[in-house]
């Protein structure tokens, strides 16, 4: 998690991108977290990086289930434009 997450955080500190609840006063699913977000740029997502990381290194050790695990990990990143804390942008 920190080697995928944390490797989005040298754009993320460069473009300080504001996240989506910011621009459109929308909920979003984690209330609790919006502090704590407003302060990480939104640009790029950080979860979307861990998600697709974590599925391409279990498609290395089930070669059979490659498509269902990768669909699994970008739907994890997707979950969070879902949620209003990324843009599509982030996630792609």
């Amino acid at each position: 998690m920190i080697d995928f997450g944390f490797s989005t955080y040298g754009a993320k500190n460069k473009y300080q991108r504001a996240r989506p609840f910011m621009a459109n006063g929308a909920p979003t699913c984690t209330p609790q977290a919006e502090a704590m977000l407003r302060k990480d740029g939104s640009y790029p997502s950080g979860h979307s990086a861990i998600g697709y990381g974590w599925a391409l290194v279990l498609a290395q050790l089930l070669p059979d289930r490659t498509s269902v695990l990768v669909a699994r990990g970008r739907a994890f990143g997707e979950s969070r434009r879902i949620c209003n804390v990324h843009w599509l942008s982030d996630v792609e």
